[in-house]
C-alpha cells in the first residue's frame, strides 16, 4: 500500500482498532515489498519527536508538485535522505534545501505532495500518533517522549507529598529543549521558528553541564502573553511581516527553565537533584560565557516548603500574582520528572476577580480559636457565558494573615472587597432550588477592600 494511501484510510476511520489493523496490514501483509518498507520510516519521520524539518517545511518548493509519482517510490532513495540532512542540520540555507528537494517534488502528484507536507510538519491529521503504530507492530519503534504535565492543585493533591518547591507560573509557550535533536518544541512536538541563538545557549548548557533537556516556557519582553502570543508562533509563511521584521521581533524572545534533566524517561533525578543542576544552570549563565546568553535564558527561583496547606498555596500565589505572574507552580521534592501528567506537579492560579459585599463574619476554628475564620461575601457575577448574572454567596477564609484577622469585626460589613477565585460553583442542594439557587466560589482568596485599591 503506499503511505499516502494509508494515510487518506486512517483519516477515514475513528476507530483505534481499524487503525491498528489498517497499519498491521500495511506493513506486514505485502503487495510490494518496496512500499511496506517505506511505511515505518515515513510514520517515524512524522511522529519522532527527536527529528524536526520546520527549516524544510519553509524551503521546499510544494508548488511545483504536478507531477504522477508516488512517494513511496521516491521515499528511499531522495526525499529521506534529504529531510536527513535538514534534520541533522547538514543543509540549513533555504536555497539549499529548495534545490536539493524541488526536482523530486516535480515528479510527485499532489496528494503524495500533500502528504510529505504533512510528514514535514509532524502533522498527519489521521489520528494517529506514535503509540497507535507501535501497538499495531507490537514494538517500541518510535520514541513516545512527552512532557511533565501537571494537574490541578487541591487540598487532596497537596497531600501527594510533604515537601515541595514553588515557582512562579508563567504565562508563556511551553518549551522543551530536547538534547538528541538539538532543537526547541513545543509540548505538542513541533519546531519553534526563528530560535536559533536560544538553541544554541541552550546547547552550550547542556554541553557544559551534560544535560538531556531543559523544559521551560518562552516569553516576550515583561511576559504579557498577547505581545507573546503573537510573536513566538510567527513563520516566514507570514504575509505581514518581512523576514527582518520577524527577526528582530523572535530577538525578545526569551527561555525561562524550570526543569532538568540529565538522562531520559528511563532514568530521571529527584526534584532535589534538579534544583541544584538549576541552580549551576544559573551560575553558568552569570559567568556570561557567551555574549547575549544573559538576556535569553532565565531560571525560576524555587521556594521550598514543608507540608504546605492550601491557605500557603493562596498566600504563596498571592504573592507571585501580585508579582506580576498567572498563578503557582508545585514540584514534589522526591518523585522524578515524569513523561506524563503527574500529580509530583501541581499548579494553582485564581481564575477571575469579583468585587463583592462583606455581609458577615464567620468565627475561627483551630488555630484561628478566638479570631474570625473570614468573612461571609455576596454579590452578583456573569455566568461563564457572559448572559445572565448569578447570584454568589461565599465565604472567605484565605488571604488574611493573623493580624489582619483580629482586626476583622462588625466595621467591616457592608464594605466591598476584592476577592480572588478559581472557579464559580454551584452546590446539588442549591441547584435543586433553581433560579433561587445561589452559586459560589472555588478557592475564593481575600485580596483587600476595594475603595483602597
Amino acid at each position: 500500500m503506499k503511505f499516502e494511501e494509508l494515510v487518506m484510510q486512517l483519516t477515514g476511520t475513528t476507530s483505534v482498532i481499524m487503525k491498528n489493523d489498517l497499519i498491521y496490514k500495511a506493513v506486514h501483509v505485502v503487495e510490494d515489498e518496496r512500499d511496506s518498507e517505506n511505511i515505518l520510516p515515513m510514520f517515524n519521520m512524522a511522529l519522532n519527536p527527536h527529528i524536526l524539518f520546520y527549516r524544510a517545511a519553509a524551503a521546499i518548493p510544494w508548488e511545483l508538485a504536478d507531477g504522477d509519482s508516488d512517494l513511496n517510490g521516491l521515499w528511499e532513495r531522495y526525499i529521506e535522505p534529504a529531510l536527513w540532512k535538514v534534520a541533522l542540520r547538514e543543509v540549513t540555507k533555504d536555497a539549499e534545501i529548495k534545490r536539493m528537494f524541488e526536482p523530486h517534488i516535480k515528479q510527485l502528484n499532489r496528494h503524495a505532495a500533500d502528504t510529505l507536507r504533512k510528514i514535514v510538519n509532524k502533522d498527519l491529521r489521521c489520528g494517529v500518533a506514535a503509540k497507535t503504530v507501535n501497538n499495531a507492530i507490537d514494538e517500541e519503534f518510535i520514541p513516545e517522549d512527552a512532557v511533565q504535565l501537571s494537574n490541578i492543585c487541591t487540598e487532596k493533591t497537596i497531600k501527594f507529598d510533604n515537601t515541595w518547591y514553588s515557582t512562579p507560573k508563567l504565562d508563556g509557550f511551553r518549551a522543551y529543549y530536547d538534547g538528541p535533536s538539538k532543537f526547541l518544541r513545543s509540548r505538542q512536538g513541533k519546531a519553534f521558528y526563528g530560535l536559533e541563538k536560544i538553541e544554541e545557549y541552550c546547547a552550550a548548557i547542556a554541553e557544559e553541564l551534560d544535560l538531556y533537556f531543559l523544559d521551560g516556557e518562552l516569553l516576550v519582553g515583561d511576559g504579557d502573553f498577547s505581545e507573546t502570543q503573537s510573536i513566538v508562533p510567527l513563520t516566514p509563511k507570514s504575509d505581514k511581516y518581512t523576514p527582518e521584521a520577524i527577526a528582530q521581533m523572535k530577538s525578545r524572545v526569551i527561555f525561562c527553565i524550570f526543569a532538568c534533566g540529565k538522562n531520559n524517561q528511563h532514568e530521571s533525578w529527584n526534584t532535589g537533584d534538579m534544583i541544584e543542576h538549576l541552580s549551576a544552570i544559573a551560575n553558568y549563565i552569570c559567568d556570561d560565557p557567551i555574549p547575549g546568553i544573559q538576556d535569553r535564558i532565565m531560571i525560576l527561583i524555587n521556594d521550598f516548603h514543608i507540608a504546605p496547606t492550601m491557605d500557603d498555596v493562596y498566600r504563596v500565589t498571592k504573592r507571585y500574582v501580585e508579582a506580576g505572574f498567572e498563578g503557582s507552580m508545585w514540584r514534589c521534592l522526591k518523585i522524578p520528572y515524569e513523561y506524563k501528567r503527574s500529580n509530583a506537579l501541581l499548579k494553582f492560579k485564581f481564575m477571575g476577580e469579583a468585587i463583592l459585599k462583606i455581609t458577615g463574619i464567620f468565627p475561627g476554628k483551630g488555630k484561628y480559636e478566638g479570631m474570625a475564620g473570614g468573612i461571609v461575601c455576596e454579590g452578583e457575577l456573569p455566568d461563564r457565558n457572559n448572559i445572565s448574572m448569578l447570584p454568589i454567596q461565599v465565604e472567605v477564609g484565605s488571604g488574611f494573615d493573623d493580624e489582619t484577622r483580629k482586626t476583622i469585626d462588625k466595621s467591616w460589613i457592608g464594605r466591598e472587597v476584592c476577592i480572588y477565585y478559581q472557579d464559580i460553583t454551584q452546590s446539588k442542594e442549591e441547584a435543586k432550588k433553581k433560579k433561587d439557587g445561589k452559586w459560589s466560589l472555588r478557592f475564593p482568596v481575600f485580596h483587600g477592600f476595594e475603595d483602597e485599591k
